[in-house]
């Protein structure tokens, strides 16, 4: 299986290097970006689906949605989305269900619950 290494995304992979997982030897990091270029999501989540990866990590609200249309399967992990409730993608916070976990950006909510004047 190829591997593709973005190299946006660092973080995520000496995260999971530190977690014991190597690049190449351990597992097989398989990167799509879209660009700008949204339309071209579904696709790109339908192959994922083809090659059988075993996670697609969805790192923005698009992606999430094109990831979560593409597979019921495959355990999916969103990050930086908008309200996952209000986008259908899960039915609760504490127990998403389905194949989809991951964090939101729900800053608005959020900082309006941290705050108090």
């Amino acid at each position: 299986m190829p591997h593709l290494v973005h190299p946006e995304f660092p973080a995520f992979i000496e995260g999971l290097q530190a977690l014991g997982y190597e690049n190449g030897r351990t597992m097989n990091v398989l990167m799509r970006s879209a660009g700008s270029k949204l339309d071209q999501l579904p696709g790109l989540a339908a192959e994922l689906v083809r090659e059988k990866v075993d996670v697609i990590v969805a790192i923005n609200t698009p992606g999430a949605r094109a990831a979560i249309s593409a597979t019921k399967e495959i355990p999916i992990v969103m990050g930086i989305v908008g309200d996952p409730i209000a986008t259908g993608f899960v039915g609760n916070l504490a127990r998403p269900g389905g194949n989809v976990t991951g964090v939101s950006n729900m800053s608005g909510e959020l900082a309006a619950k941290q705050y108090r004047f």
